[in-house]
C-alpha cells in the first residue's frame, strides 16, 4: 500500500491516507488544495479563459472562491452555473455570494458530514479562525470515509 501512495502527488496521498486510516479525521487532514480562486474585480471572460487553460478536472471547478489580499481571506463564492450564464464583462464581485458556508480546519468528519447533509453542497471551503481559505473538502471524500467506518 505504501508503495502505491508514494506514486501519488503529496496532496492526494495525504487525503487518501487520512481517509483510509481514519486516524486524522479533521477538515485540515481531509481537505485538498485543488480549487480555483480569483479576485473580486476579475471579469467573467478572464476566469473562463483561466479555467479552460488550466485543464483542471471537473471536480475542482464547481465553484470559484473569491479571495482578498495575499492572505487569501475568503470574501465570497461564485457558482459555475452563474459564471457560465453571465456576460463576459461582468466582474465576479457582481456574481458572488458573500455569506459563504464554511468549515473550520479543526472540524471533525462527523461535523463536516452534518454540514454536507444540511446544505447539500458538493464541496465546502475550509478556513482558519481569520477566514483565510486553506482548502476545500469534497462530499464524496467525507462520505467515503463514513461508509468505510460503518462497514468495519
Amino acid at each position: 500500500m505504501m508503495k502505491m501512495m508514494d506514486l501519488l502527488p503529496p496532496d492526494q496521498a495525504g487525503r487518501i491516507g487520512a481517509i483510509i486510516s481514519d486516524r486524522e479525521s479533521t477538515a485540515a487532514a481531509l481537505m485538498t488544495t485543488d480549487f480555483i480562486t480569483a479576485a473580486r474585480e476579475t471579469k467573467v471572460s478572464e476566469i473562463l479563459q483561466q479555467i479552460r487553460a488550466s485543464r483542471r478536472t471537473h471536480d475542482s471547478v464547481s465553484h470559484i472562491y473569491i479571495v482578498a489580499g495575499e492572505e487569501r481571506q475568503l470574501a465570497g463564492v461564485v457558482d459555475l452555473r452563474d459564471l457560465v450564464l453571465a456576460a463576459d464583462a461582468v466582474a465576479l464581485e457582481d456574481l458572488m455570494v458573500s455569506l459563504v458556508v464554511t468549515a473550520q480546519q479543526g472540524d471533525m468528519r462527523e461535523d463536516l458530514a452534518e454540514l454536507f447533509a444540511k446544505y447539500h453542497f458538493r464541496m465546502l471551503p475550509i478556513v482558519d479562525a481569520k477566514d483565510h481559505l486553506l482548502g476545500v473538502i469534497h462530499y464524496r471524500d467525507i462520505m467515503r470515509g463514513l461508509i468505510t467506518r460503518a462497514r468495519a
